[in-house]
Protein backbone atom coordinates (compact mmCIF):
# COMPACT_ATOMS: atom_id res chain seq x y z
CA UNK A 1 0.00 0.00 0.00
CA UNK A 2 2.04 2.69 -1.13
CA UNK A 3 1.33 6.85 -0.67
CA UNK A 4 -0.68 8.62 1.91
CA UNK A 5 -1.54 6.74 5.57
CA UNK A 6 -4.24 8.46 7.81
CA UNK A 7 -5.65 8.39 11.16
CA UNK A 8 -9.49 8.55 11.36
CA UNK A 9 -11.57 9.81 13.81
CA UNK A 10 -15.02 8.74 14.87
CA UNK A 11 -17.60 10.58 17.51
CA UNK A 12 -20.21 8.67 19.27
CA UNK A 13 -23.08 10.09 20.53
CA UNK A 14 -24.74 10.16 24.09
CA UNK A 15 -27.91 9.07 25.59
CA UNK A 16 -27.10 7.00 29.12
CA UNK A 17 -25.67 8.16 32.93
CA UNK A 18 -23.47 4.83 32.58
CA UNK A 19 -20.47 7.16 31.92
CA UNK A 20 -21.38 9.00 35.39
CA UNK A 21 -21.29 12.79 35.32
CA UNK A 22 -21.19 13.17 32.07
CA UNK A 23 -23.78 12.21 29.38
CA UNK A 24 -23.05 8.65 28.01
CA UNK A 25 -23.13 6.70 25.55
CA UNK A 26 -25.38 5.97 22.58
CA UNK A 27 -25.75 2.49 23.43
CA UNK A 28 -26.36 0.26 19.93
CA UNK A 29 -27.63 -3.28 20.00
CA UNK A 30 -30.26 -5.77 18.72
CA UNK A 31 -31.39 -6.71 21.72
CA UNK A 32 -35.09 -5.94 22.20
CA UNK A 33 -34.89 -4.52 25.69
CA UNK A 34 -33.30 -2.84 28.72
CA UNK A 35 -30.04 -4.11 29.52
CA UNK A 36 -27.64 -3.27 32.68
CA UNK A 37 -24.41 -2.59 33.51
CA UNK A 38 -22.78 -2.25 36.73
CA UNK A 39 -19.60 0.12 36.89
CA UNK A 40 -17.88 0.27 40.15
CA UNK A 41 -20.57 -1.19 41.91
CA UNK A 42 -23.11 1.63 40.76
CA UNK A 43 -26.04 0.35 38.43
CA UNK A 44 -26.63 2.27 35.74
CA UNK A 45 -28.97 2.11 32.66
CA UNK A 46 -28.00 1.99 29.57
CA UNK A 47 -31.59 2.29 26.83
CA UNK A 48 -31.00 -0.14 24.23
CA UNK A 49 -32.77 0.24 20.65
CA UNK A 50 -32.99 -2.61 17.98
CA UNK A 51 -30.82 -1.73 14.57
CA UNK A 52 -33.15 -0.24 11.78
CA UNK A 53 -33.55 -2.98 9.03
CA UNK A 54 -32.85 -2.58 5.56
CA UNK A 55 -31.06 -5.37 3.93
CA UNK A 56 -29.06 -8.20 4.32
CA UNK A 57 -25.56 -8.18 5.16
CA UNK A 58 -23.55 -9.70 2.30
CA UNK A 59 -20.02 -8.58 2.72
CA UNK A 60 -17.44 -11.14 2.88
CA UNK A 61 -16.79 -10.60 6.08
CA UNK A 62 -19.33 -10.16 8.59
CA UNK A 63 -20.33 -6.79 9.68
CA UNK A 64 -23.24 -7.39 11.75
CA UNK A 65 -23.62 -7.44 15.62
CA UNK A 66 -21.89 -10.57 16.73
CA UNK A 67 -24.89 -12.56 18.63
CA UNK A 68 -23.68 -14.00 22.46
CA UNK A 69 -26.99 -15.85 21.88
CA UNK A 70 -26.62 -16.55 18.31
CA UNK A 71 -28.99 -14.29 16.44
CA UNK A 72 -29.52 -13.06 13.01
CA UNK A 73 -30.47 -10.05 11.21
CA UNK A 74 -30.48 -7.40 9.08
CA UNK A 75 -28.84 -3.96 9.19
CA UNK A 76 -27.76 -1.28 6.93
CA UNK A 77 -24.36 1.34 6.24
CA UNK A 78 -24.14 4.36 5.59
CA UNK A 79 -21.98 4.80 2.41
CA UNK A 80 -19.18 6.91 2.20
CA UNK A 81 -18.10 9.73 -0.47
CA UNK A 82 -14.54 9.70 0.59
CA UNK A 83 -12.82 5.95 0.19
CA UNK A 84 -10.40 6.82 2.72
CA UNK A 85 -13.25 7.10 5.60
CA UNK A 86 -15.12 4.41 6.99
CA UNK A 87 -18.27 2.88 6.62
CA UNK A 88 -20.70 3.74 9.53
CA UNK A 89 -22.84 0.87 10.85
CA UNK A 90 -25.38 3.51 12.09
CA UNK A 91 -25.51 7.30 11.99
CA UNK A 92 -27.25 7.46 15.24
CA UNK A 93 -24.86 6.71 16.87
CA UNK A 94 -21.20 7.90 15.51
CA UNK A 95 -22.61 11.02 14.47
CA UNK A 96 -19.25 12.67 12.46
CA UNK A 97 -16.10 10.99 11.08
CA UNK A 98 -13.49 12.64 9.60
CA UNK A 99 -9.25 12.50 8.45
CA UNK A 100 -7.21 14.14 11.67
CA UNK A 101 -4.11 12.66 10.49
CA UNK A 102 -2.69 11.71 7.58
CA UNK A 103 0.69 11.23 6.80
CA UNK A 104 2.60 12.32 3.72
CA UNK A 105 4.46 10.51 0.52
CA UNK A 106 7.52 12.10 1.66
CA UNK A 107 7.64 10.45 5.23
CA UNK A 108 6.84 7.15 3.58
CA UNK A 109 9.30 7.16 0.82
CA UNK A 110 12.78 5.36 2.85
CA UNK A 111 11.10 1.95 2.98
CA UNK A 112 10.03 1.71 -0.15
CA UNK A 113 12.23 0.54 -3.12
CA UNK A 114 11.60 1.39 -6.92
CA UNK A 115 12.97 -2.03 -7.56
CA UNK A 116 13.98 -5.10 -6.14
CA UNK A 117 16.91 -8.06 -7.01
CA UNK A 118 15.87 -9.60 -10.16
CA UNK A 119 16.07 -13.44 -8.34
CA UNK A 120 13.15 -11.85 -6.31
CA UNK A 121 9.59 -10.48 -6.77
CA UNK A 122 7.85 -8.15 -4.78
CA UNK A 123 4.97 -8.99 -3.01
CA UNK A 124 3.32 -6.59 -1.36
CA UNK A 125 4.06 -3.19 0.89
CA UNK A 126 2.24 -1.24 3.67
CA UNK A 127 2.36 1.60 6.06
CA UNK A 128 0.73 0.74 9.23
CA UNK A 129 -0.08 3.76 12.37
CA UNK A 130 0.17 1.99 15.77
CA UNK A 131 0.52 2.05 19.57
CA UNK A 132 -0.95 5.18 19.47
CA UNK A 133 -0.75 7.49 22.04
CA UNK A 134 -2.71 11.21 23.16
CA UNK A 135 -0.74 13.33 25.77
CA UNK A 136 -2.97 13.78 29.08
CA UNK A 137 -4.47 17.41 27.13
CA UNK A 138 -4.79 15.79 23.61
CA UNK A 139 -2.33 18.17 22.13
CA UNK A 140 -0.17 15.98 20.74
CA UNK A 141 -0.25 12.00 19.20
CA UNK A 142 2.64 10.00 19.68
CA UNK A 143 2.79 6.95 17.35
CA UNK A 144 4.81 3.89 15.74
CA UNK A 145 5.17 3.86 12.25
CA UNK A 146 5.85 0.54 10.53
CA UNK A 147 6.53 0.30 7.23
CA UNK A 148 7.12 -3.11 5.50
CA UNK A 149 7.79 -4.91 1.90
CA UNK A 150 7.66 -8.40 1.59
CA UNK A 151 9.23 -10.55 -1.53
CA UNK A 152 9.49 -13.88 -2.61
CA UNK A 153 11.68 -16.14 -5.22
CA UNK A 154 10.94 -15.52 -8.67
CA UNK A 155 7.49 -17.62 -9.35
CA UNK A 156 7.92 -19.64 -6.55
CA UNK A 157 5.20 -20.18 -3.70
CA UNK A 158 7.95 -20.23 -1.17
CA UNK A 159 7.60 -18.04 1.90
CA UNK A 160 7.57 -14.19 1.52
CA UNK A 161 9.55 -12.71 3.78
CA UNK A 162 10.03 -8.67 4.57
CA UNK A 163 12.88 -7.53 2.53
CA UNK A 164 12.62 -3.91 3.29
CA UNK A 165 11.39 -2.85 6.96
CA UNK A 166 11.64 0.01 9.23
CA UNK A 167 10.38 1.33 12.29
CA UNK A 168 10.17 4.77 13.45
CA UNK A 169 8.45 6.66 16.90
CA UNK A 170 7.05 9.43 15.78
CA UNK A 171 4.51 12.55 17.32
CA UNK A 172 2.03 15.24 15.23
CA UNK A 173 1.02 18.20 17.27
CA UNK A 174 -1.72 20.48 17.49
CA UNK A 175 -3.21 23.29 19.38
CA UNK A 176 -3.58 22.40 23.42
CA UNK A 177 -7.38 21.70 24.17
CA UNK A 178 -8.62 21.72 21.02
CA UNK A 179 -11.24 19.51 20.34
CA UNK A 180 -11.28 15.80 18.40
CA UNK A 181 -11.45 17.14 15.33
CA UNK A 182 -8.78 19.44 14.84
CA UNK A 183 -5.90 18.18 12.46
CA UNK A 184 -2.62 16.63 13.81
CA UNK A 185 0.50 18.49 11.77
CA UNK A 186 3.92 18.88 12.47
CA UNK A 187 4.47 15.36 12.17
CA UNK A 188 8.36 14.91 13.31
CA UNK A 189 10.65 11.81 13.89
CA UNK A 190 11.51 10.83 17.62
CA UNK A 191 13.71 7.93 16.68
CA UNK A 192 14.20 5.16 13.99
CA UNK A 193 14.84 1.32 15.17
CA UNK A 194 18.18 1.05 16.48
CA UNK A 195 20.40 -2.61 16.42
CA UNK A 196 20.01 -5.06 19.42
CA UNK A 197 23.71 -4.19 20.23
CA UNK A 198 22.82 -0.46 20.19
CA UNK A 199 19.96 -0.39 23.17
CA UNK A 200 21.38 2.29 24.65
CA UNK A 201 22.77 5.93 23.60
CA UNK A 202 21.47 8.53 20.32
CA UNK A 203 18.55 7.90 18.16
CA UNK A 204 20.34 6.75 14.36
CA UNK A 205 21.06 9.55 12.23
CA UNK A 206 19.52 7.18 9.37
CA UNK A 207 16.98 5.09 9.02
CA UNK A 208 18.17 1.48 9.07
CA UNK A 209 15.95 -0.76 6.25
CA UNK A 210 15.89 -4.02 7.46
CA UNK A 211 15.98 -7.29 5.08
CA UNK A 212 15.04 -10.45 6.89
CA UNK A 213 16.81 -12.51 4.19
CA UNK A 214 20.15 -11.25 5.13
CA UNK A 215 23.00 -11.67 7.71
CA UNK A 216 21.81 -8.35 8.98
CA UNK A 217 22.33 -8.12 12.88
CA UNK A 218 18.93 -8.10 14.93
CA UNK A 219 17.17 -5.14 15.39
CA UNK A 220 14.94 -4.02 17.78
CA UNK A 221 11.46 -3.57 17.54
CA UNK A 222 8.49 -2.76 19.30
CA UNK A 223 5.07 -4.29 20.41
CA UNK A 224 4.56 -1.54 23.24
CA UNK A 225 4.69 1.91 24.09
CA UNK A 226 3.22 4.25 27.19
CA UNK A 227 4.04 7.99 27.66
CA UNK A 228 4.99 9.55 31.48
CA UNK A 229 2.45 12.29 32.71
CA UNK A 230 4.96 15.45 31.57
CA UNK A 231 5.29 14.26 27.99
CA UNK A 232 8.94 13.84 27.94
CA UNK A 233 9.54 10.10 28.00
CA UNK A 234 7.94 6.98 26.41
CA UNK A 235 8.67 3.73 27.67
CA UNK A 236 8.64 1.26 24.97
CA UNK A 237 8.54 -3.02 25.18
CA UNK A 238 11.01 -3.84 22.97
CA UNK A 239 12.31 -7.40 21.53
CA UNK A 240 14.58 -9.09 19.19
CA UNK A 241 14.26 -9.32 15.70
CA UNK A 242 17.05 -11.49 14.18
CA UNK A 243 17.97 -12.13 9.95
CA UNK A 244 16.99 -15.28 8.58
CA UNK A 245 20.97 -15.83 7.95
CA UNK A 246 22.22 -14.42 11.80
CA UNK A 247 19.63 -16.48 13.67
CA UNK A 248 20.13 -15.70 17.72
CA UNK A 249 20.28 -18.47 20.28
CA UNK A 250 17.52 -17.19 22.10
CA UNK A 251 15.23 -13.60 21.68
CA UNK A 252 15.73 -10.82 24.19
CA UNK A 253 13.42 -8.60 25.73
CA UNK A 254 14.15 -5.21 27.05
CA UNK A 255 12.14 -2.12 28.50
CA UNK A 256 13.53 1.30 26.50
CA UNK A 257 12.90 4.79 28.25
CA UNK A 258 13.26 7.11 25.22
CA UNK A 259 13.16 10.84 25.03
CA UNK A 260 10.20 12.33 23.38
CA UNK A 261 12.60 15.44 23.11
CA UNK A 262 15.48 13.75 21.32
CA UNK A 263 15.16 10.93 21.06
CA UNK A 264 18.02 9.51 22.94
CA UNK A 265 17.09 6.05 24.62
CA UNK A 266 18.06 3.65 27.92
CA UNK A 267 17.20 0.40 27.74
CA UNK A 268 16.63 -2.00 30.69
CA UNK A 269 17.42 -5.98 29.94
CA UNK A 270 14.35 -8.42 31.05
CA UNK A 271 16.31 -11.69 30.86
CA UNK A 272 14.29 -14.95 31.07
CA UNK A 273 11.08 -12.80 29.65
CA UNK A 274 8.80 -12.56 26.68
CA UNK A 275 7.69 -9.21 27.07
CA UNK A 276 4.48 -7.90 25.26
CA UNK A 277 2.43 -4.76 25.65
CA UNK A 278 3.00 -1.80 28.25
CA UNK A 279 0.85 0.30 29.95
CA UNK A 280 0.84 2.36 33.21
CA UNK A 281 -2.34 2.37 35.27
CA UNK A 282 -3.87 5.94 35.46
CA UNK A 283 -2.43 6.55 38.48
CA UNK A 284 1.32 6.35 37.20
CA UNK A 285 1.69 4.15 39.65
CA UNK A 286 2.78 1.00 38.09
CA UNK A 287 3.35 -0.16 34.77
CA UNK A 288 2.09 -3.55 33.25
CA UNK A 289 3.28 -5.87 30.84
CA UNK A 290 2.43 -9.60 30.03
CA UNK A 291 5.40 -12.48 30.60
CA UNK A 292 4.17 -14.97 27.82
CA UNK A 293 6.77 -17.09 28.74
CA UNK A 294 4.37 -20.47 30.09
CA UNK A 295 1.94 -19.94 31.64
CA UNK A 296 1.66 -16.33 31.11
CA UNK A 297 1.61 -13.83 33.61
CA UNK A 298 0.73 -10.17 34.38
CA UNK A 299 3.15 -8.61 35.14
CA UNK A 300 4.04 -5.28 37.40
CA UNK A 301 6.90 -2.43 38.35
CA UNK A 302 7.01 0.74 39.88
CA UNK A 303 6.27 3.23 38.13
CA UNK A 304 8.96 5.80 39.53
CA UNK A 305 11.28 2.71 40.19
CA UNK A 306 11.53 2.22 36.78
CA UNK A 307 12.09 5.44 35.32
CA UNK A 308 14.75 6.40 37.55
CA UNK A 309 16.86 2.99 38.06
CA UNK A 310 20.23 2.84 38.19
CA UNK A 311 22.22 1.18 34.88
CA UNK A 312 22.86 -2.03 37.17
CA UNK A 313 19.40 -2.87 37.65
CA UNK A 314 17.74 -5.42 35.22
CA UNK A 315 13.72 -5.53 34.40
CA UNK A 316 13.47 -8.84 36.51
CA UNK A 317 14.23 -7.02 39.66
CA UNK A 318 11.89 -4.70 39.14
CA UNK A 319 8.53 -6.42 37.64
CA UNK A 320 6.58 -9.06 39.83
CA UNK A 321 3.63 -11.21 39.09
CA UNK A 322 0.41 -9.66 39.69
CA UNK A 323 -1.82 -12.68 37.83
CA UNK A 324 -1.37 -15.80 35.92
CA UNK A 325 -3.53 -16.86 32.72
CA UNK A 326 -4.97 -20.47 34.29
CA UNK A 327 -3.48 -23.30 32.08
CA UNK A 328 -7.01 -24.91 32.19
CA UNK A 329 -8.06 -22.05 29.22
CA UNK A 330 -6.60 -24.22 26.72
CA UNK A 331 -5.86 -21.35 24.49
CA UNK A 332 -2.23 -20.47 22.89
CA UNK A 333 -1.96 -17.31 25.35
CA UNK A 334 1.05 -16.62 23.66
CA UNK A 335 0.53 -12.57 22.32
CA UNK A 336 -1.42 -10.83 25.06
CA UNK A 337 -0.58 -7.54 24.75
CA UNK A 338 -1.14 -4.82 27.54
CA UNK A 339 -2.23 -1.11 26.04
CA UNK A 340 -2.26 2.01 27.56
CA UNK A 341 -6.28 2.73 27.24
CA UNK A 342 -7.54 -0.74 28.31
CA UNK A 343 -7.54 0.30 32.16
CA UNK A 344 -10.98 1.64 33.72
CA UNK A 345 -10.02 5.17 35.04
CA UNK A 346 -10.35 3.63 38.99
CA UNK A 347 -7.09 1.17 37.59
CA UNK A 348 -9.10 -2.05 39.14
CA UNK A 349 -9.82 -3.62 35.85
CA UNK A 350 -7.20 -4.08 32.98
CA UNK A 351 -8.22 -4.98 29.55
CA UNK A 352 -5.74 -7.05 27.15
CA UNK A 353 -6.17 -8.47 23.67
CA UNK A 354 -4.84 -11.48 22.66
CA UNK A 355 -3.36 -11.07 19.29
CA UNK A 356 -3.02 -14.81 18.37
CA UNK A 357 -6.27 -16.49 19.74
CA UNK A 358 -8.28 -13.14 18.79
CA UNK A 359 -9.62 -12.88 22.02
CA UNK A 360 -10.50 -10.67 25.18
CA UNK A 361 -9.11 -10.67 28.92
CA UNK A 362 -9.70 -8.64 31.80
CA UNK A 363 -8.24 -8.90 34.88
CA UNK A 364 -9.52 -7.62 38.17
CA UNK A 365 -6.30 -6.08 39.75
CA UNK A 366 -7.98 -6.75 43.51
CA UNK A 367 -8.97 -9.87 43.64
CA UNK A 368 -6.19 -11.06 40.55
CA UNK A 369 -8.52 -13.05 38.75
CA UNK A 370 -8.65 -13.16 34.78
CA UNK A 371 -11.86 -13.52 32.79
CA UNK A 372 -12.17 -13.95 29.28
CA UNK A 373 -14.41 -11.40 27.93
CA UNK A 374 -14.82 -12.66 24.55
CA UNK A 375 -13.35 -15.46 22.45
CA UNK A 376 -13.18 -15.19 18.67
CA UNK A 377 -16.86 -16.78 18.32
CA UNK A 378 -18.33 -14.07 20.16
CA UNK A 379 -16.44 -10.93 18.42
CA UNK A 380 -17.77 -13.00 15.34
CA UNK A 381 -14.43 -13.46 13.49
CA UNK A 382 -14.48 -15.03 9.70
CA UNK A 383 -14.17 -18.77 10.04
CA UNK A 384 -10.69 -19.15 9.53
CA UNK A 385 -9.01 -15.68 9.95
CA UNK A 386 -6.53 -15.75 12.76
CA UNK A 387 -4.27 -12.97 14.39
CA UNK A 388 -6.27 -10.16 13.37
CA UNK A 389 -7.00 -8.07 16.38
CA UNK A 390 -4.76 -5.15 17.19
CA UNK A 391 -5.73 -2.47 19.82
CA UNK A 392 -7.83 -2.10 22.39
CA UNK A 393 -9.48 1.01 24.34
CA UNK A 394 -12.09 0.91 26.88
CA UNK A 395 -14.63 4.10 28.42
CA UNK A 396 -14.67 5.53 31.83
CA UNK A 397 -17.28 3.42 32.96
CA UNK A 398 -14.98 0.09 32.04
CA UNK A 399 -18.11 -1.31 30.78
CA UNK A 400 -17.96 -0.32 26.75
CA UNK A 401 -14.88 -1.96 25.33
CA UNK A 402 -13.65 -1.36 21.52
CA UNK A 403 -11.86 -3.59 19.76
CA UNK A 404 -9.58 -2.98 16.22
CA UNK A 405 -8.64 -5.72 13.34
CA UNK A 406 -6.34 -5.58 10.54
CA UNK A 407 -9.43 -6.35 7.99
CA UNK A 408 -10.85 -3.28 9.35
CA UNK A 409 -13.48 -3.73 12.04
CA UNK A 410 -14.27 -1.24 14.77
CA UNK A 411 -16.05 -3.61 17.13
CA UNK A 412 -17.74 -2.47 20.27
CA UNK A 413 -18.48 -4.90 23.06
CA UNK A 414 -20.85 -4.24 26.34
CA UNK A 415 -20.44 -5.38 29.61
CA UNK A 416 -22.18 -7.61 31.61
CA UNK A 417 -20.55 -5.74 34.72
CA UNK A 418 -17.36 -4.23 34.62
CA UNK A 419 -14.28 -6.59 34.29
CA UNK A 420 -16.56 -9.76 33.44
CA UNK A 421 -17.96 -11.26 30.03
CA UNK A 422 -19.81 -9.71 27.05
CA UNK A 423 -23.06 -8.78 26.91
CA UNK A 424 -23.04 -8.06 22.87
CA UNK A 425 -20.66 -7.81 20.42
CA UNK A 426 -21.74 -4.98 17.41
CA UNK A 427 -19.57 -3.79 14.49
CA UNK A 428 -20.35 -0.08 14.40
CA UNK A 429 -17.97 1.01 11.68
CA UNK A 430 -15.45 -0.79 8.90
CA UNK A 431 -13.11 0.46 6.59
CA UNK A 432 -11.78 -3.17 4.48
CA UNK A 433 -9.45 -0.72 2.07
CA UNK A 434 -6.78 -0.74 4.58
CA UNK A 435 -7.85 -2.71 7.78
CA UNK A 436 -7.70 -0.92 11.26
CA UNK A 437 -4.61 -1.13 13.79
CA UNK A 438 -4.26 1.42 16.02
CA UNK A 439 -6.63 2.69 18.38
CA UNK A 440 -7.29 5.55 20.62
CA UNK A 441 -10.03 7.04 22.78
CA UNK A 442 -10.80 10.59 23.87
CA UNK A 443 -13.96 11.34 26.30
CA UNK A 444 -15.57 14.72 27.21
CA UNK A 445 -19.11 15.56 28.18
CA UNK A 446 -20.15 16.30 24.32
CA UNK A 447 -19.11 12.04 23.57
CA UNK A 448 -16.28 9.75 22.82
CA UNK A 449 -13.54 10.18 20.01
CA UNK A 450 -12.63 7.05 18.83
CA UNK A 451 -9.20 7.38 16.66
CA UNK A 452 -8.75 3.89 14.80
Amino acid sequence: MAGKSCLLAGECASCSSCLGAGPGWRAVSSWHREDRCRSAGIGCENRIRAWRHAGSVSHAHRTGSASLEQRTYNSRSLKVSDPILPAIRDPELIVNKTKVFTLTDSTLKPVFPASISNSFDLVDCYNVLEDLRLASNGSVLYYVLDQRCYSQLNGSDSEEFASSWLYSVRKAERRSGSGGWEAFQNDSLITYWWAFNDSDGMRPSSPIIFNENSTMEPMMWLNGMDLSDEGTTLVLTTETFEALGNPLEEDTAMVTLLSAVNGTRRSIPLPGMTARGMAFDPTKTNAYLVDTAYPPRLMSADFGALLGNSASITGDMLFKPEATFPREMGLNLSNLLVRPQGFTPDGSCLYIVDQMEDSIFAVDLSTRNITLVADRKAVDLEEGRKETLTEVVVTKDGCNVFVTDIDGYLRWIQLKAQCSEAQTADVVAYYTEGGFWGLAIQEDDNGVWLGP
